[in-house]
């Protein structure tokens, strides 16, 4: 009821616009704080309900559990063949049912049941988590102190945490057993991070209540009602002076997370139960259908077409049939009271039913199941750092992994590692090199050519000049490498700098750094400044962690900037509450020692500065800063943030001038080596400014409207007429085998596109690291400056001409992979005018919106192409030129602002989709979360068919993306595991992608194809004879085949052989698929399960069972004759079953190409089975089989039964072995790439596979080899 009740509380706050949405937000609550008689008006109670089925939400277990089966469409089907059988049972007089009733709903019944049992047994598992959660005891004072169950929590109590004591509701920080009552939280259980978070009470209430936990607390709390922004908080604390304390984020202390580092906390309750944040953000997971179960309700609906047709033809020739039948007559003499037609046509329905596979559901759960063991039990893909396993979310999608053509990758974290490391510091023109490999003997040739909109176009090198953005790329990194290594100086010398050092910096390796003259020139000045900035400006907790000093942060940039500071001699070495203190000298340069604490080291200077206010980064300002306070009363403004925010910010003597020029050219030289860049500035204020900002700063931290854009506004205010101070460029390694990866993807014929925040230049620097991007590729710029220009504006008119010109320039490129685009010619050539028509068609501006019966005849048109998208899938192969897995020697650079105006018009969308469709790799930079998420969908709908996706991330801010796609997939981190937990699977590292996509994700994709066509080919084999030898008995609806032995057919016969296949078979060793990727490439073209092969597959068994049934006829019922032995109904029905069943089965063992022992001994277990339950219904006398009593060993012992079955034999796989023959006079490219490694013997093991790889087509083989 709590839950309900929350849910409709904010279901309430959507309807009136929410605290973050639109519309007047609602009033803020108002609690009194550890009151008995106020206790309980404010919030909901504290339990916790995340059961499934629950009364009151009209959402009973058994009765909602099975009405959830009937999502599906074979479960309906059979439950209709169920009621027919159960009404032609107890009313004969309307139609016969040929089968009992239990045979079908029997079986309908117990997977019902069954899963049934499952949901209620995963949901019971819930609701005793519940109750366990429910039922814990805090200690709380509500308001007499003592141990109170969780569930009895309301808002306005007091809790008294200890360490390590996981948090029962979302609390506002009082004070703590630490200095200025300051606590630690471990948030791993929310979003996955592992550092530790520091948490804060207003110091005036820390100080007021002291470190007792038995703290008298009188008063009341304000806080915004409940929303499900985790990282977003304002209330206000009221005491009994009367004075407003403001309350924020960094107060609130969230349920699930832990207490660390603290002897108690006191915290009061704002948000209970449902209400909490980590219960609002507890969304499910959208739900993802495959495409082979898209593929498999389609071939329902395609089979049901012969099946009705063949229902209807038997109704109509028994109706009109003038075969007399009186011993089928009902004796009772009850007369039809529906027409002939129609009782026949219900009968027919039912002796057919049995076409559609009753197993294939249950048989694909169980394939899934175990393909995502296997995945999970994989230990290549098993991370020994982290401890990581591959894990599987979304077991439906494993096949679906071998069917993709687009990947979305995130950059930070996911193609690197997300180790920052402080690669140079540039300080008035002076750079400061950490560490600089050797740098590249070549250089980039860059050729400028006219522009377009103002906007810089480049020309490929010996080509004809572009009207349009492109950039032939000859090496992936930049000209600057050198000059920065020979104009660069140790980063040591920061603090000779910084001491000020007679003749300013030195060459030379570190040496002793005493006694050293300080000075106040300029350079010693920007150097003290940058050394404490580094040391100060930050949210960065040091820890001492196993006798080791370490630091904590919530971003990873804060932390090197950090450690960078204190390798030089600027050692952060405590923080209590405002108080910064910072070790100074040579000997912090050094670890401190085990024991020594927080204390600073001998020989150092201990710098104590305090941070007054501290303005956040958020993803809109891109820029963080703290004002501080030095011992002599100064006011400083340490500010940092991307170049693009904060140039703009700078007096104009900081952006005019030699070194502003030199500033702007080792900017340009890090973005070029992929490093990630941040301007440092400062400013100083007058303790009139610093007293005037803070009140201004203070009241918009306790404002109750608008309080976020408040705080940003007064953090505006200040962050002007800042000074420069230097900058930092951070290298964030690559991990291990990502170039390897992405070059093994884009050989499978996988479109790659990576979606970031960095700027250009970083960015395409990190591609040509990565192999994203090769040196015989050439870049389109959208909207960027290959040149890392960002001053330059773009507008939906420049941007639509740029878009033209290159569409009119690389016609022929787009052309060669989307013929349908060009529109009929009269000499079917493409000339320069249809280049232009074709530019000028792909980039024009939306037309008006239609009205009336237009929009009405555009809608039916965009529903046709969905419907003829959704057709595509049941099996209608993508053709090469679709699939678009023809390599290019194409790359798309795309700027995130470029996308912004993209998004807002058709014609630049379409534009731009083409273009990148044909592109082998796209880079888009500067994106936002949402713009991501919009790429995706770009894809989805714009590419006719639909293709499939994967997007792949590691952050919080990567979740948006990894829904869009059809496969999201998330990386354990170091950004939480937000990503992982919103994914459809995790792996450790980037580079298992690979060997999840080319080994997993084809075997699964081609095992399970065999699946599906052997399921339908088994039943068609099998209902086809008894429709043909209906034929053979008046068109009476009689039944050949036991109930038993039908099910058993389904169930057991042909069902665990091909189970076994479709986990264990494998075509070529794994280590050869993971290598030789061009086999993946016909599931980008999804040719393996294809229209025409479902069909084959259909016919086939059709054929062989009308073969069948003419030899029945004319070959063992003529022997039988003639042997003397009189012919009936049951001994056809167990002839053709018998047959046909082992037929099935050595037809599939024909299909295995990788024999192992389990395979061997689930086909030789499978016959010893069915021959041993022939010798139980021979023998043994039992009602469910009594038509088969003693009928095998009579029918199966003789001679026509022998002669036939190998005649049988030999017709049933006569088709396989045509199929094969002529596959090898017209192979398809997989058969191709299959014949030739197979040509080569692959080795038995890895270590021989370069010789192979050799053979197959190495880097210097031919073209058609490579191919091949």
């Amino acid at each position: 009821l709590s839950c309900s009740a929350g849910r409709a509380r904010r279901m309430l706050a959507l309807m009136r616009g929410g605290p973050k949405g639109e519309g007047a937000p609602l009033a803020w609550r108002t609690a009194a704080i550890c009151t008995a008689d106020q206790r309980g008006r404010v919030g909901v109670n504290n339990s916790v309900s995340t059961i499934k089925y629950k009364l009151s939400a009209f959402k009973p277990w058994f009765p909602y559990a099975i009405i959830e089966q009937f999502r599906r469409a074979a479960n309906v089907y059979y439950l209709v063949i169920s009621v027919a059988m159960i009404i032609g049972e107890s009313a004969p007089q309307l139609w016969v049912t040929p089968y009992a009733s239990w045979s079908t709903s029997g079986v309908l019944v117990f997977v019902l049941i069954l899963t049934a049992l499952k949901e209620g047994y995963e949901d019971l598992r819930r609701y005793r988590s519940d109750r366990a959660e429910n039922n814990a005891k805090v200690l709380a004072r509500a308001p007499q102190k003592g141990p109170l169950l969780c569930k009895d929590l309301r808002v306005g109590d007091l809790v008294v945490l200890r360490d390590r004591q996981v948090l029962p509701a979302d609390a506002v920080l009082l004070t703590s057993s630490a200095a200025n009552g300051v606590a630690y939280v471990d948030t791993a259980n929310i979003d996955g991070e592992t550092n530790l978070k520091l948490r804060e009470p207003p110091l005036e209430v820390a100080h007021a209540l002291g470190s007792s936990e038995d703290a008298a607390v009188v008063g009341t709390i304000s806080f915004e009602p409940p929303s499900r922004h985790i990282h977003n908080f304002s209330g206000s604390l009221k005491m009994r002076d009367g004075v407003e304390h403001p309350l924020t984020a960094s107060s609130l202390l969230l349920r699930g997370s832990v207490l660390r580092n603290v002897e108690f906390a006191l915290a009061v309750v704002v948000y209970t139960g449902s209400e909490t944040k980590v219960a609002m953000n507890s969304t499910e997971t959208p739900s993802k259908m495959s495409l082979v179960e898209r593929t498999i309700n389609a071939s329902l609906g395609a089979i049901m077409v012969p099946y009705l047709i063949f229902t209807t033809v038997s109704a109509a020739i028994a109706t009109t049939s003038t075969v007399q039948t009186p011993y089928l007559e009902d004796s009772g003499g009850t007369a039809v009271i529906i027409p002939a037609f129609l009782s026949f046509w219900v009968t027919f329905f039912i002796l057919y039913c049995f076409l559609i596979p009753i197993s294939l559901y249950v048989t694909i759960e169980v394939v899934n199941l175990l393909q995502a063991w296997l995945i999970t039990q994989d230990t290549e893909m098993y991370d020994p750092k982290t401890n990581t396993p591959a894990v599987v979310r979304s077991s439906n999608l494993c096949q679906e992994l071998g069917q993709l053509q687009y990947i979305f990758s995130d950059k930070t974290g996911t193609l690197t590692a997300n180790e920052m490391v402080l690669r140079f510091l540039s300080l008035g023109g002076i750079d400061l090199v950490s560490s600089l490999p050797a740098a590249p003997t070549d250089t980039m040739a860059n050729q400028e050519d006219e522009a377009v909109g103002g906007m810089p176009l480049f020309v490929p090198a010996n080509d004809s000049p572009v009207k349009g953005g492109s950039h032939h790329a000859d090496v992936p990194v930049s000209a600057g490498a050198t000059a920065l290594k020979n104009n660069s100086v140790p980063l040591e010398n920061l603090l000779r700098l910084a001491a000020g050092r007679p003749g300013g910096v030195s060459n030379a390796p570190r040496d002793s750094f005493a006694g050293l003259s300080f000075s106040e020139s300029p350079e010693t000045l920007r150097a003290r400044s940058a050394a404490e900035l580094l040391a100060v400006c930050h949210t960065v907790l040091p820890q001492m962690l196993h006798g080791r000093l370490e630091y904590q942060g919530e971003s990873p940039d804060e932390v090197a900037l950090v450690e960078a500071a204190a390798s030089v001699g600027y050692r952060l070495i405590r923080r209590e509450g405002d108080e910064v203190v910072v070790a100074v000298g040579a000997a912090a340069a050094s670890a401190p020692e085990a024991g020594q604490g927080g204390k600073c080291p001998a020989g150092c200077e201990e710098l104590s500065v305090r941070v007054l206010a501290v303005n956040q980064f958020n993803s809109t300002r891109k820029r963080m800063s703290c004002l501080v306070k030095y011992p002599d009363g100064s006011h400083v403004l340490y500010c940092k943030g991307a170049d693009t925010n904060m140039f703009p910010l700078l007096e104009p003597r900081s952006t005019a001038g030699p070194e502003a020029q030199l500033a702007n050219d080792h900017l340009r030289a890090y973005a070029r080596e992929g490093l990630r860049t941040l301007v440092l500035a400062k400013r100083a204020l007058s303790s009139s400014q610093a007293s005037e900002w803070l009140a201004k700063f203070k009241a918009a931290s306790v404002a109750r409207t608008d309080r976020d854009g408040q705080l940003s506004e007064a953090a505006a205010s200040v962050e002007q007429n800042l000074v420069l101070v230097g900058l930092t460029a951070i290298e964030d390694k690559l991990q291990d085998g990502v170039p390897q990866t992405l070059e093994y993807l884009r050989r499978g014929g996988l479109k790659i596109w990576v979606l970031t925040g960095d700027k250009v230049e970083t960015a395409v620097n990190i591609g040509f690291s990565s192999k994203l991007l090769t040196t015989e590729m050439t870049l389109l710029y959208v909207g960027a400056s290959p040149d890392g220009d960002d001053t330059l504006v773009v507008t939906k008119e420049t941007l639509r001409e740029q878009l033209r010109e290159l569409t009119a320039h690389y016609a022929d490129q787009i052309l060669a992979q989307l013929p349908h685009l060009l529109k009929s010619t009269t000499d079917g050539t493409l000339t320069d005018a249809n280049r232009e028509a074709l530019a000028d068609r792909l980039t024009e501006a939306p037309k008006p919106s239609l009205s009336g019966m237009s929009a009405l005849f555009g809608r039916a048109h965009a529903v046709n192409r969905s419907l003829a998208s959704l057709w595509s899938p049941f099996g209608a192969p993508r053709s090469g030129k679709a699939a678009e897995v023809e390599a290019t020697t194409l790359a798309l650079i795309v700027d995130g602002n470029a996308l912004a105006l993209v998004f807002e018009d058709e014609g630049l969308k379409e534009a731009l989709l083409h273009l990148g469709r044909v592109c082998a790799s796209v880079l888009a930079c500067r994106v936002s979360p949402k713009q991501k998420a919009q790429v995706v969908e770009l894809v989805r709908q714009g590419v006719k068919p639909e293709p499939l996706t994967l997007a792949i991330g590691d952050g919080a801010n990567d979740v948006a993306m990894i829904q869009s796609a059809h496969i999201g997939i998330g990386i354990s981190g170091k950004e939480g595991m937000q990503a992982v937990q919103n994914a459809d699977f995790a792996i450790g590292q980037f580079r298992f992608l690979r060997r999840l996509l080319l080994v997993h994700g084809r075997s699964n994709y081609r095992r399970m194809s065999l699946l599906v066509c052997y399921m339908f080919y088994k039943n068609v084999l099998d209902r086809f004879c008894q429709y043909a030898l209906t034929s053979e008995s008046g068109w009476s609806a009689q039944k050949y085949y036991s109930e038993v032995v039908t099910q058993l057919f389904n169930v057991i016969y042909t069902s665990l052989t091909i189970i076994f296949v479709a986990v264990a078979d494998e075509d070529v060793p794994r280590f050869v698929a993971e290598r030789v990727p061009v086999l993946y490439r016909a599931g980008v073209r999804q040719a393996v399960y294809t229209h025409a092969l479902f069909w084959s597959w259909v016919l086939e068994g059709a054929c062989v069972s009308v073969a069948y049934f003419l030899g029945l006829k004319y070959l063992y019922a003529t022997a039988d004759s003639v042997a003397g032995s009189t012919l009936e109904v049951w001994s056809l029905g167990i002839v053709a079953q018998v047959t046909i069943t082992i037929m099935v089965n050595l037809r599939l063992m024909l299909d295995v190409t990788h024999w192992t022992a389990a395979i061997v001994a689930i086909f030789l277990l499978t016959f010893v089975v069915f021959l041993g339950s022939l010798a139980l219904y021979s023998g043994i006398y039992f009602s469910f089989w009594k038509e088969w009593w003693g009928v095998p060993e009579h029918v199966l012992l003789s001679g026509p039964f022998c002669l036939f079955f190998f005649w049988a034999m030999a017709v049933g796989l006569l088709p396989k072995f045509i199929r094969e023959t002529v596959g090898g006079f017209f192979p398809s490219e997989e058969r191709l790439a299959l014949d030739t490694v197979r040509a080569q013997r692959p080795p038995k093991s890895p270590s021989k596979l370069p010789s192979l790889l050799r053979r197959v087509g190495g880097p210097h083989g031919d073209a058609k080899r490579r191919e091949a």
